[in-house]
Order: structure tokens, then sequence, then C-alpha cells
């Protein structure tokens, strides 16, 4: 379809991190709707130090929605960005790397539904699976650093005709009931030697993700908390401990 007659749309998209700048690129990219795009947001690529701000502080790894076990066109949506990202691996901006996810009950292994999704996947054995966990999965899963992929977002954005604007949006609590109110903590290192996914499915989650990077290299981000009804974005040294201490139990060379 033609630019001139593809219908046009005015689109505004709130939030520029993982999750905004990807919907506004799909956007983009559609072939059938001409979206004139707005991206407003109190934090844009390059604010690397707003503690307000998740997306920089993200692993980020592909991790699958509980709904896609049942819900078919979660299932294709899942399967259409595991294997978008897996193409993008040559250009650097993601990194295909081993993973692991461990659980303390056999339920974890009941709600894997996505194993024909990812590579590599098979069962651990009980000899492989490190204390206190008792059952676990092996896969092959994708990771991107958000410090260079949300830069990368933004230029093919601005190249398409998106228009940025900084702008902090007061009326928060008109969307609150719709998003719901999630918190967290997560901790980023740097390390050489870990190369692997974790995810420990538990009552505290613990996760370590290895980055890639074209210029920020050997990083790792270490997790985390899942805090529903808080908002603090304050640094809270006793949780930072916990998740270090959580992570150095699977991850010894920590």
């Amino acid at each position: 379809m033609s630019s001139d007659s593809k219908p046009h749309v005015p689109l505004v998209i709130l939030g520029a991190g993982v999750t905004g700048l990807t919907i506004a690129y799909i956007a983009a990219c559609d072939s059938d709707v001409d979206f004139d795009i707005t991206i407003i947001a109190r934090d844009m690529p390059g604010d690397w130090h707003s503690q307000a701000w998740a997306s920089p502080f993200a692993g980020a790894s592909w991790s699958p929605m509980p709904l896609g076990a049942t819900d078919e066109r979660v299932r294709r949506w899942e399967q259409i960005t595991f294997d978008r990202l897996w193409d993008m691996a040559p250009s650097g901006l993601v990194k295909r790397a081993p993973a692991k996810v461990l659980g303390e009950t056999d339920g974890l292994l009941s709600n894997i539904w996505w194993q024909d999704l990812v590579r590599d996947f098979k069962l651990l054995s009980e000899s492989e699976v490190p204390a206190p966990c008792k059952v676990g999965a092996a896969f092959t899963t994708v990771t991107v650093n958000p410090f260079e992929y949300l830069p990368w977002l933004r230029s093919e954005l601005e190249s398409r005709g998106v228009v940025f604007r900084r702008q902090y949006i007061r009326s928060l609590d008109e969307v609150k009931p719709f998003v719901g109110k999630t918190g967290g903590q997560s901790i980023i290192v740097e390390r050489t030697d870990l190369e692997e996914f974790v995810v420990v499915r538990s009552e505290l989650h613990t996760s370590i993700t290895p980055r890639p990077g074209l210029t920020q290299m050997n990083t790792v981000s270490l997790g985390g908390t899942y805090q529903v009804g808080s908002w603090d974005t304050s640094l809270d040294m006793s949780t930072a401990k916990g998740i270090f201490e959580r992570c150095s139990v699977i991850a010894p060379c920590l």
C-alpha cells in the first residue's frame, strides 16, 4: 500500500523505555497504517542515572508471560518476539545466552509452556540442579543491554519521523488503575566470567542476566524483587545485599 493511500493515524506513546519504544517501532514499521507518532517521556535514552526509570536497570532477558500457556495470540507474540531478537544477535545488540530456570518444587515444570519457542531446551537431572532448588530446565535464550538497545531504537525511530517530547506527565493517578502498581530492585555488576542466564522461581525472585555490549561489555544484571504496591524508587541497601547473597549461591564466582 502506498503512503498516499494509507490512513494517517495520530499515536501518542507515554514512556521512552523498552516497552514504549518497541511499540513505537512496530507502529512505525506498519505497512497498512501511517502512524504520526509522538513519544512523551520524562526520561529519555541517555538519562542513565535516573532511579525513577526502570528500563536502564532491566536485565534484560526474554521472559515469556504465563498467559501464553492458554492464549494462542499471546503465544504467537512470544514466538515472534523471540525469533526477531534471535535474528538480531549478529548486530551485537542481542546476546544468545545459555540459560537455566530453577525451582524448589515440581510445579515449576508444569508452568513451562514455552519449551518449543526457545532453543536447545532440556530438563536438568537432579545432579545438575544446585541446592536449595530441586528441579530445573536448561535452554538458550536472548538478552539485550538497554544502555545500547534504547539508543538504537531511538535512532531508528527518529529516522522514521517519530517525534520525542520530554515532558513530566502529572496525571499518573488517572492511569494507575489500568497499569497496576509494581516495583523492584536490581544490581548491575561487571563480570567477565558469567555467560549464563539463570532465574530461580521461588518466593524471593532471583535472576542473573548477562548483557551484550558493543561499548559496555561484561556487565551482568542481578535481580531482584517484585514488590506489588510499591512506588518507592530509592536504593535499599538491605534489599541489594539480599539480592547479591542469593545470586552468589547460584554463581559463587561473584
